[in-house]
C-alpha cells in the first residue's frame, strides 16, 4: 500500500510540475505577445515597411524591407552604387544583384529557397511561432547584456527550431539562436535585438538586429498599411 501510495505521488508531482511548467510557458508568450502590443494590433496590419541601413563586414547598406501579409516580401539595397533586391513569395524566389554579374532578374534554386518561409512574415520570430502552434519548452534562464532572460526552445510544425530569450520585465524579445545553412554549411546564428520602440500604430518594434558577423540592421523608419497592390513582388 505504500508502495503504490508513494508511487502515485511521484507521478502526481511529476504531472504538476509539467503543469506549472506548461503555465509558465504560455505566460511567458502571452506576455511578449502582449508587450509588443497585442496580437490584434499586429493582425490589423497588412502591408509592412522597414528602412534603414545594413552594416555588413564595414559596409553600411541603405535597406528597404517591404512586406504583404501572406503573400511575401522585397528586400531592397545598394552595393557598390548598384540597386539590388531580393523577392520572395511562398512559391517562388527571385534575386538581381548585379555585383554578382546579374543583367536580369534569376530565379531561386529550390535549395535557396529551403528555409525562407518563416521570412515572409514581418512579426518576430516568436509571434510567427505562437501563430503558426509551434511546440515551447521553457529551459530556465539564460544571461542576455546583462539580463537573466527566460530561455525558450521553439519548434515549429515544419520543425525549424528556434531558441528565443525574452526579457523577463519588458517581455521583449532580446535574442534568438538557430542553425542556419551559410554557403553551404550549417552555423549556429545567433540575433540581439535592441531600441525596442512604440510605433504610433501601437506596435513595438525592435529597431536594431545585430547579427555579429552575419551583419547588423538598423531601421530608422516604419511604415505600415501604405503598399498597394502587390506589384513590389514581381521581378
Amino acid at each position: 500500500m505504500k508502495l503504490k501510495t508513494g508511487l502515485f505521488l511521484f507521478v502526481s508531482a511529476l504531472i504538476l510540475t509539467s503543469t506549472v511548467i506548461a503555465q509558465d510557458v504560455q505566460t511567458i508568450v502571452k506576455n511578449h505577445n502582449e508587450a509588443m502590443g497585442g496580437l490584434k494590433k499586429w493582425e490589423n496590419i497588412k502591408t509592412f515597411v522597414l528602412e534603414g541601413t545594413m552594416s555588413v563586414m564595414g559596409l553600411d547598406m541603405p535597406l528597404k524591407m517591404s512586406y504583404i501579409r501572406d503573400k511575401g516580401m522585397r528586400q531592397d539595397f545598394s552595393v557598390m552604387g548598384s540597386e539590388c533586391y531580393v523577392i520572395l513569395t511562398a512559391n517562388a524566389g527571385w534575386k538581381f544583384i548585379p555585383p554578382q554579374g546579374d543583367t536580369a532578374p534569376v530565379a531561386m534554386s529550390s535549395d535557396e529557397m529551403k528555409g525562407t518561409g518563416n521570412d515572409l512574415s514581418f512579426e518576430n520570430k516568436l509571434m510567427t511561432s505562437f501563430r503558426r502552434n509551434a511546440k515551447f519548452e521553457l529551459q530556465g534562464r539564460e544571461n542576455v547584456n546583462g539580463v537573466s532572460c527566460h530561455k525558450l526552445k521553439v519548434t515549429n510544425p515544419d520543425n525549424k527550431v528556434y531558441t528565443c530569450y525574452v526579457d523577463p520585465t519588458t517581455w521583449y524579445l532580446l535574442k534568438t539562436s538557430e542553425t542556419a545553412n551559410v554557403q553551404g554549411q550549417d552555423m549556429e546564428v545567433e540575433t540581439v535585438y535592441s531600441k525596442h520602440t512604440r510605433q504610433p500604430s501601437g506596435i513595438v518594434v525592435a529597431l536594431e538586429a545585430d547579427s555579429g558577423e552575419g551583419g547588423k540592421l538598423t531601421y530608422t523608419k516604419v511604415s505600415v498599411n501604405t503598399i498597394e497592390g502587390d506589384a513590389i513582388l514581381k521581378p
